[in-house]
């Protein structure tokens, strides 16, 4: 049951951020953002889809909500880096980059886990 309810709200979760992605873009596209503001952008989106996924986690769950808030955080890292390593073959970026994308991702799911 959780399994089966984790996946549909990681699903939700990388449409959300497709969403938000293709808007970034439309945003870029119109305006010319820097490569600074577009990479605040992506932190932003990796934010608030940790957030959601821990949250709508949360509200399914209803036990250990952080803690599921978390898993959710570390599942949607998990994917965007396996997403990226099959693309780019290895991770792009450093390694303090990497590590400050992991805890964006746990630390926002965590967070909407808690507030659920």
């Amino acid at each position: 049951m959780k399994i089966k309810s984790l996946l549909k709200v990681m699903f939700v979760t990388y449409l959300f951020s497709a969403v938000l992605l293709i808007v970034l873009a439309a945003v870029l596209y119109k305006f010319g953002l820097s490569a600074q503001k577009l990479r605040l952008g992506v932190m932003a989106i990796y934010c608030l889809s940790g957030f959601l996924s821990g949250f709508l986690m949360g509200k399914i769950v209803q036990a250990k909500k952080y803690l599921w808030g978390v898993v959710t955080g570390l599942c949607y890292f998990a994917a965007l880096a396996a997403v990226s390593v099959i693309l780019h073959g290895g991770f792009q970026g450093n390694y303090k980059n990497i590590l400050m994308q992991l805890a964006l991702c746990v630390a926002s799911g965590m967070i909407g886990g808690a507030l659920a």
